[in-house]
């Protein structure tokens, strides 16, 4: 199991996807820093109660955004976990060797694990180290115990994503696949967003779907769960912010059973994958 982790992360390190990917991130945190550049130059001119709110809009557009190309990272490196050895025929080789067909899953899942932590690890302790160089306000003022409880969040999101991503490899091809786990990982937005109109107009039937959503694709709900430690309630700014942000933050706070649900929901995904994969004729 453990050459199997290995082998995937030196694998997945060597691909284009995450070449690219580096590059990506390199010109998303330029453009970021300009833009704390130009916001910290001017936003003491207009006011307070603008700094305020500009200042935790800025936060939650770059924790949303941050979130997103994790998870962007994560499927297009594990949309292939099974299915592009299947491809390929490595898979004979690997499985030719004593080693269980669910060590290789779970080998697998270990190794797209780890690097999409490391990947997140890095990407949020830049995003934030940042913004406090900057002075930006919202970030300055966070405790450990605040970073601490946002950094375990941010880490969820990808855990839980690659369980459902290598179950849809062992079975689906590696292009259609990670469209679809986009797709899913996208309704979990959809859904904070509807669950967030359902509360403004006090519609029951409105958050209820916007539930539904989320119990489909829980995602967002770590990742509001997350803004939520770093960005608490600001009063009147930080409502404004956070409408204003648009799918970050929406929805009402997540309570224990849907972390629990959350929790079975990856575990039932990667415990689904192994039952199918040992189930799968690869000779």
């Amino acid at each position: 199991m453990t050459a199997i982790m290995l082998s995937t992360l030196k694998e997945a390190v060597r691909k284009k996807t995450f070449i690219v990917m580096g590059i990506i991130t390199v010109l998303y945190l330029v453009l970021w820093n300009i833009l704390l550049f130009f916001f910290m130059r001017e936003v003491d001119s207009h006011g307070a109660m603008f700094r305020d709110m500009a200042s935790h809009l800025l936060t939650t557009v770059g924790l949303n955004n941050s979130a997103m190309m994790i998870a962007l990272l994560t499927v297009m490196l594990a949309a292939g976990a099974v299915s592009s050895d299947l491809e390929t025929g490595v898979i004979h080789a690997m499985l030719s060797r004593p080693l269980a067909r669910w060590e290789y899953i779970l080998g697998k899942y270990l190794g797209f694990a780890a690097i999409s932590c490391a990947y997140a690890t890095a990407l949020y302790a830049v995003v934030l180290g940042t913004a406090s160089a900057f002075g930006l306000p919202t970030v300055t003022g966070l405790g450990f115990g605040q970073i601490a409880g946002g950094w375990m969040f941010f880490m969820l999101e990808p855990l839980v994503l690659i369980c459902v991503t290598v179950f849809g490899s062992v079975g689906i091809r590696t292009v259609p696949n990670g469209i679809l786990m986009i797709f899913v990982f996208i309704l979990g937005y959809i859904g904070g967003m509807v669950e967030q109109v359902g509360n403004m107009i006090n519609n029951r039937n409105v958050i209820g779907s916007g539930i539904f959503l989320s119990l489909v694709s829980p995602f967002h709900t770590l990742y509001n769960s997350a803004a939520r430690i770093l960005l608490p309630d600001m009063g009147l700014t930080g409502g404004m912010a956070s409408i204003a942000g648009g799918m970050a933050g929406g929805g009402s706070p997540a309570s224990v059973w849907m972390y629990l649900y959350t929790g079975v929901y990856a575990l039932g995904f990667l415990l689904l994958a192994v039952w199918k994969f040992s189930k799968k004729d690869v000779v």
